[in-house]
Order: structure tokens, then sequence, then C-alpha cells
């Protein structure tokens, strides 16, 4: 967050959401996934490129990826918030 926006949710009253120590795992977790997820797109996105149907494990695993995904949302959600 720059100094900017914390100027503008102070001024405008607004809740600062920080960034505490225990979600920088999460969001490593993240980011390795939205890497598979990429990969997984494009899979997909090149067999409607050619006609084809998209194969049943990239479907499986872009699943499996966002049930991942979904559990460390729920698990890591809420930065620490200064009012």
């Amino acid at each position: 967050m720059t100094l900017g926006d914390v100027i503008y949710y102070i001024i405008t009253d607004r809740p600062v959401k920080v960034l505490v120590p225990e979600h920088t795992e999460a969001l490593r977790l993240i980011a390795t996934m939205s890497n598979n997820i990429n990969q997984l797109a494009h899979d997909a996105n090149a067999a409607m490129l050619f006609g084809q149907n998209i194969p049943q494990n990239t479907l499986v695993a872009l699943n499996k990826v966002l049930t991942q995904l979904d559990e460390i949302l729920i698990k890591e959600s809420g930065y620490g918030e200064i009012q």
C-alpha cells in the first residue's frame, strides 16, 4: 500500500488493511497456484482453439487447484485491520 493509499483511507475514514507476517505463506502459495491455473487455462484454450473438448484431466486438475485456493483464502482470510 502506498502512502497515498493510506492518506486516502484516513481522509475517507475507511479502515486501512495491512498485511501481517502470518499471511506471507498464504500469498506465496497463491502465487504458486496462479502459475498452475495459467498452465491449465492455456491447455483448455488450446483444446478449444482446435475444436476439441477440454481434456478431463485438465478439468480435474483445475478443480483441485481452485478448491485448494478456496481453502487457503478461507483459512487465511482477513488482513489485520487498523481503524
